[in-house]
Order: C-alpha cells, then sequence, then structure tokens
C-alpha cells in the first residue's frame, strides 16, 4: 500500500538524537508500553524492537503518514525503502560544513543504528502488530488513564511554553496516570533548568549551565543534582540519564525520570 506523504510537511525526516542513547536511557524491557512522540519515527521503530507495545503520536497529520509510510516499506521488507526515504542531492551537500551536508551525516548514523545488527529490521518487522500510530497532541494521550510503563517526550517544549509557576505542576500532570517506578524521557535538560531558574522554580545562580564549560557539566551529569523544579512524585534517575548521554552527543542533554511513591508528611 502506497501512503500519499506530503513531504513538504514533514519537518522531521529523521532523528538527530542517539537512538542507542534513548534505549539505553529508557531502559526497554520486553515488558514495556511505550508512548513516545512520533516526528521522524526513528524513535518509535527503535523501541518497538525491545518493547511489548509503543503508541506513538504526532499531531501533525503529515509526519503520521511518514511514520505509516515508513510501516508499509518494513511491511514489504522493502528496508531501502525504509532506511532511504529521504534523499539529498549530492550537491546539497558538496560543501562538508553546509547544513545539508550536516543533515546527511546525521542520516546516515541513523541508518548504521538500524543496520549495524543485521536483523534489527526483521525484529523491528515482526513486531509491527504491536505498533499504534496516532495523530494527536502527546500530552492528551499521557494524561488517558493507561499502562504506559515509559514515556519518551524527546525534547518536547510543552513544558517550556508552560506560563510562570506551572511548570511543577504540568510535571505532576503527566506523572499522574503512570504507575509507580514508570519513567519519562526528555532530551533537553539543560532548557528545562533555564526555563525553572526563570520561573523561581530553582535558585538564581543554580543552573550549571550557566557556568561552562558546557561539555563537562554534560559528561559529569553536574546538572542532574538540580531537581527542585519536580513534583515530589518524580525524581532524576542518574543512572539511566548517564547511561543515555555515553551514547549521545551535545547539543542533546537527556535526563530521564522516575515516578516513585511520595513519602508522607
Amino acid at each position: 500500500m502506497v501512503i500519499v506523504v506530503n513531504m513538504y510537511n514533514v519537518l522531521f525526516r529523521f532523528t538527530n538524537e542517539s537512538l542507542a542513547g534513548i534505549i539505553t536511557g529508557m531502559d526497554i524491557s520486553p515488558g514495556d508500553k511505550v508512548l513516545a512522540i512520533g516526528g521522524s519515527g526513528d524513535q518509535a521503530f527503535a523501541i518497538l524492537e525491545f518493547a511489548k507495545k509503543v503508541v506513538a503520536v504526532d499531531k501533525s497529520k503529515d509526519q503520521v503518514d511518514f511514520i505509516r509510510q515508513k510501516v508499509e516499506f518494513l511491511r514489504e521488507r522493502d528496508y531501502d525503502g525504509f532506511l532511504g526515504i529521504v534523499l539529498f542531492d549530492a550537491r546539497d551537500y558538496a560543501d562538508p560544513m553546509s547544513e545539508e551536508a550536516k543533515e546527511r551525516m546525521q542520516l546516515e548514523k541513523v541508518r548504521r543504528y538500524f543496520t549495524e545488527d543485521p536483523r534489527r529490521l526483521e525484529r523491528i518487522r515482526n513486531n509491527l502488530q504491536n505498533l499504534e500510530i496516532r495523530c494527536e497532541n502527546i500530552i492528551d494521550s499521557v494524561k488517558e488513564p493507561s499502562a504506559y510503563t515509559k514515556v519518551y517526550l524527546s525534547n518536547s517544549n510543552l513544558f517550556l511554553r508552560q506560563p510562570k509557576g506551572i511548570m511543577q505542576t504540568y510535571f505532576s500532570s503527566v506523572a499522574a496516570n503512570l504507575p509507580i517506578g514508570a519513567i519519562i524521557y526528555l532530551a533537553n535538560h539543560d532548557m528545562l533548568l533555564g526555563k525553572a531558574e526563570t520561573d523561581g522554580l530553582i535558585p538564581q545562580g543554580s543552573n550549571p549551565f550557566h557556568k561552562p564549560p558546557k561539555i563537562m557539566v554534560f559528561q559529569e551529569g553536574l546538572d542532574l543534582d538540580v531537581s527542585g523544579y519536580l513534583p515530589p512524585e518524580l525524581v532524576i534517575d542518574r543512572r539511566l540519564s548517564m547511561g543515555a548521554r555515553e551514547y549521545g552527543e551535545m547539543p542533546w542533554i537527556p535526563v530521564v525520570y522516575r515516578k516513585i511513591e511520595p513519602l508522607k508528611k
């Protein structure tokens, strides 16, 4: 089946995050039911290799169609189509410093992840019946009663858009229907801390990303000690956050939250 995709409206054609980092940071296991932002679909497909169920959602119909076309490539075992749905003209990346060249390099990283294990795409294909794709806002999805054990939010800026003083409440609403032990993965901890400091949720000057070098904060996880912006039912999982960073690279600064039973006062 061919799905007509309006490529002009497809903003995310491949991920620029580390897929290995996402899988490691989310600690995906065979019993997991995962809710994931759709985007290019790369993250959802990578997670699908290991999880029991994946629900990929995106509010853009064009992104949803893009993901569904990739599903069809997998069904037909057209792995070249799955890996090559994004096409570049050689002239577009002749300059190694051009944006097109950088995009091509990132696309090659994605292709390498899916092909480094020769059975990986076949395992993903065999689990397609456990992939659900929806056209909706992921925050609406995460708030519905569910049995999601893991939530992948990428660099969702929905937290950053919240009015001053609402960010902590927003985290609570995201975690409300998740079971104890559930995991939430975000890719932009530096931006979250910036928002938290601006909103007065953490003390001024406590954001370590203000103090260069930023790469040292990333590598040593100095930012993971700052969690005052979180509601009591969420904590930062340092082990998984650092595990994700072992595979990733800046500008993404992943952080993994775990839901706990808050201490009773």
